[in-house]
């Protein structure tokens, strides 16, 4: 919890929330990892403080192998110490590996069958969200899933408060997501336990070529993540 806080207060704009998901969400999260299952590739983006972390760990088999990028070096250091390297000596065969720095930039090779993501998309200009999205879809296998969640009810409230600027960014950032939501191959859950609620969502290679190919693309500032 309190490293959370410390690097939400270094670095909001990547952290969202300043406090770290629910064991219970982060359980809803990785569920795809819990299903019988031959080795996979797994990527995980933005772990923070590590609470979707600890569920891999605890569900990594054998031969898999599992990247994970966060560009808060608070979080790297403590995701690496308190998990990676652990994780490296239980599942000597598993590949695992760190990488610190933006996921549109870090060398990674496609082909994950799961990404699970906890980047703070509504934080970040409508143009960065497609650019993250449009880079898990260059990284995941033809059938491979993404997994990401944004807090319930946050844009609208939002909005209420907000300069029209920043109204007008989370106006463009739900254009995003209404145009993948409208997808087959995308499916919503609301996940209540948690601080603040959350909304899973689980979409497929295929659905996010809906943003991939320009739909719902904002042409907003060009601040870069």
């Amino acid at each position: 919890m309190l490293t959370h806080f410390k690097g939400c207060l270094i670095d909001y704009y990547h952290t969202g929330s300043p406090f770290p998901s629910s064991g219970i969400f982060a359980r809803a999260m990785t569920a795809a990892l819990r299903q019988p299952r031959s080795p996979m590739r797994i990527l995980e983006v933005g772990p923070g403080a590590g609470p979707m972390t600890a569920q891999i760990v605890r569900h990594l088999c054998e031969g898999d192998e599992w990247d994970v990028v966060e560009i808060n070096p608070v979080f790297v250091r403590k995701v690496e110490d308190n998990f990676l390297a652990a994780a490296r000596e239980h599942y000597p065969t598993a590949t695992i590996r760190m990488h610190e720095g933006p996921i549109q930039t870090v060398p990674l090779e496609p082909g994950y069958d799961v990404i699970i993501s906890s980047l703070p998309m509504n934080n970040f200009e409508p143009e960065i969200v497609t650019e993250i999205l449009t880079r898990f879809h260059e990284l995941l296998k033809p059938n491979g899933e993404l997994f990401f969640y944004e807090y319930a009810w946050i844009r609208p409230i939002a909005g209420l408060i907000s300069k029209p600027a920043n109204r007008q960014r989370l106006r463009s950032i739900g254009q995003i997501l209404r145009t993948l939501d409208g997808t087959p191959g995308v499916s919503k859950k609301i996940v209540p336990f948690n601080i603040p609620p959350a909304v899973k969502r689980s979409v497929t290679s295929s659905a996010l070529a809906s943003v991939c190919n320009g739909n719902g693309k904002d042409n907003g500032s060009t601040h870069r993540q």
